[in-house]
């Protein structure tokens, strides 16, 4: 091998070694970007579990008073329409949060067909996450 092919070879290698680390660093990259928009999407679900519990126990309550006065009530309707829900499954999705670093964005209850639904939005890691939970009526 003469000094030229030692220089180009030389030169190759240099150029395939660069290669290689960039590939690595978008590797590396995205590999965290998915972490991250996993983590932010495993917190929203987290929230909705724990406030569509919140609107689960209420349902519940409602159903059992109106079979104790021997009444008809839709129960996510009245559900929907206490005051308190609201507050109660806000609390409970940001307490669920507070020990995964996440943040609510904002919290939605409302009716869907025959379901209370429960979608959180949430902040973590710099990523958004977005979860919906159904709640069927006792």
């Amino acid at each position: 091998m003469c000094r030229d092919d030692r220089g180009q070879a030389l030169a190759l290698l240099v150029a395939a070694l660069g290669f290689a680390a960039f590939v690595v660093g978008a590797v590396v990259e995205t590999d965290t970007r998915l972490l991250n928009r996993l983590h932010a999407t495993r917190a929203a679900e987290a929230a909705a579990e724990a406030a569509g519990g919140v609107a689960a126990d209420l349902m519940l309550e409602l159903r059992a008073e109106a079979l104790q006065d021997h009444r008809a009530v839709d129960v996510i309707d009245a559900a929907l329409a206490d005051p308190l829900l609201a507050a109660r499954a806000e609390g409970a999705a940001r307490q669920v949060l507070a020990s995964m670093g996440a943040d609510l964005t904002r919290l939605t209850l409302n009716r869907r067909s025959t379901e209370l639904s429960a979608k959180a939005e949430v902040h973590s890691r710099n990523t958004d996450g977005l979860a919906r939970v159904g709640v069927q009526p006792p």
